[in-house]
């Protein structure tokens, strides 16, 4: 089975989160390549002892010649870019054979929540569903994985272990001996599907869309046990993986000449008796090529493989355990602490994230006509409420006329004064409400005049001004009172 090391990663400190993995023998490239390494520095130390000790001048010199073109040439072999695509691609391929194996829980709940208990015979209905559910699932494993084929070596394991009984064993015989060039992991699957329109007629299964869900789970299962026979069935090419192999093999070969020391470079290279940074090279690309190695098959026996009679086995227990200790069972209907519509969350999750955008100032744009003005312009104040209402007016809000009277003048001079108001606290009778009268007209006046400057001075782009001259339209009908 995979190695998990999840855990190990899941808070990263400052040195040692990946380098603490370094130190694991199972699943690690030193179990994989170490053998390797040793053939390759017993071979590199051969031609070094070779070229010392046992030849003489003339052969030294046809040596290191042969060395240096092998240093010289030995780099144009596209390692890594042959390496890289076809790990890609086998690792790809890795984890789309996981997410193709098919897991039955959800047709056994399917099965369990739909089919009603009115006696053993239901029980059974249930049990054989799964139970062919999760033959499909091992005889298919035995057609792409050697240990599950070691371990179920023909139907009379099936039979042993309960997955299969004697009589379906003697049906599947007869069409292995009559239709040999057909798979038959389907059948068990047409079996589960009839028991299911049986149970349908029969009153198990209450409605015809349960019938449908159910069915069309077992297909699904199908598919995912014919897409793990498909990957078995196309392999990656052939020639891709020739491809790999010898420009791997090859590179090294080379470089065990071409990274000799010898004389005639004893005046640029320090000799070191050992190949330190080949061997580093030598660890990366052979690495590299046995992590694909691992990967092409994951249904094998090593380490990173899948361990799929465990899933077997875990198949098993678990629709058995939902189709009889969870059949229409569940915990008793009590009111929980939350039920007055308050969580009680932990401590640590009481404080709500923050948005990302939490810090950046709005800021509003009105397309031509909204172009900065002085600081020493008078009707600052009222350009700004007038540009609010082109907002507004743009994204459809009513203007109501509190917010009308509310607009300030360059003086803030308020003239939200509505005649109820001034009628109600004036204490002078008829003259008094007659002069604020007056007082309230001049101002609406002054803001009739400055509305009209800024209608004049906009920017007719896309109707922006239709808004100011409705609103003065409307102040030249409040001043008429």
């Amino acid at each position: 089975m995979t190695v998990t090391y999840t855990s190990k990663v899941a808070t990263t400190t400052w040195f040692d989160c990946f380098i603490k993995l370094l130190l694991r023998w199972k699943g690690s490239i030193y179990k994989l390549i170490w053998l390797d390494v040793l053939c390759f520095l017993v071979l590199y130390y051969v031609l070094n002892f070779v070229y010392r000790f046992a030849l003489n001048r003339e052969q030294k010199r046809i040596f290191e010649e042969l060395a240096a073109y092998c240093n010289n040439f030995g780099n144009l072999i596209p390692v890594s870019f042959v390496l890289g695509f076809y790990v890609t691609l086998v690792a790809n391929r890795w984890w789309s054979q996981f997410q193709a194996i098919p897991f039955p829980d959800n047709l056994a709940l399917l099965v369990s929540a739909s089919i009603k208990r009115q006696d053993g015979k239901s029980k059974l209905i249930m049990r054989t569903i799964v139970r062919h559910v999760c033959f499909c699932f091992a005889y298919t494993l035995t057609l792409i994985s050697p240990r599950v084929k070691r371990h179920y070596s023909s139907l009379d394991d099936f039979v042993d272990t309960g997955l299969l009984l004697k009589e379906e064993k003697e049906i599947l015989d007869d069409l292995s001996q009559n239709y040999p060039e057909h798979m038959q992991y389907w059948l068990s699957l047409s079996w589960a599907a009839n028991l299911v329109t049986r149970a349908r007629h029969e009153g198990f299964i209450q409605s015809d869309p349960v019938v449908v869900a159910i069915l069309t789970e077992i297909n699904n299962f199908r598919t995912k046990c014919s897409t793990l026979l498909d990957y078995d069935w196309i392999s990656v090419p052939l020639v891709y993986t020739q491809v790999v192999t010898l420009a791997v093999y090859s590179y090294f070969l080379i470089a065990l000449f071409g990274r000799q020391w010898t004389e005639k470079t004893a005046a640029e290279y320090t000799d070191l008796y050992f190949p330190l940074l080949t061997l580093f090279e030598f660890i990366f690309y052979m690495g590299w090529l046995k992590v694909a190695e691992v990967l092409i098959n994951p249904f094998g026996e090593d380490d990173e493989d899948f361990d799929v009679l465990w899933m077997i086995q875990r198949h098993m227990k678990v629709c058995y355990l939902i189709v009889d200790k969870m059949h229409h069972e569940h915990p008793k209907l009590v009111e929980t602490h939350s039920w007055d519509g308050i969580l009680q969350y932990l401590a640590d999750g009481n404080i709500a994230p923050v948005p990302s955008t939490a810090k950046i100032k709005s800021t509003k744009s009105f397309g031509a006509g909204d172009r900065k003005r002085s600081s020493t312009d008078g009707t600052s104040k009222v350009e700004k409420r007038v540009l609010d209402s082109w907002y507004k007016k743009a994204h459809g809000v009513t203007i109501d006329d509190s917010e009308l009277n509310s607009v300030e003048t360059d003086k803030d001079e308020s003239l939200s004064l509505k005649i109820d108001d001034v009628a109600k606290s004036s204490t002078s009778g008829i003259h008094d409400f007659e002069k604020l009268k007056e007082k309230r007209k001049n101002l609406i006046m002054q803001k009739t005049k400055v509305l009209s400057e800024e209608i004049n001075n906009a920017d007719k782009i896309n109707g922006l001004y239709q808004p100011l001259i409705g609103r003065n339209k409307t102040i030249q009908k409040v001043a008429a009172i």
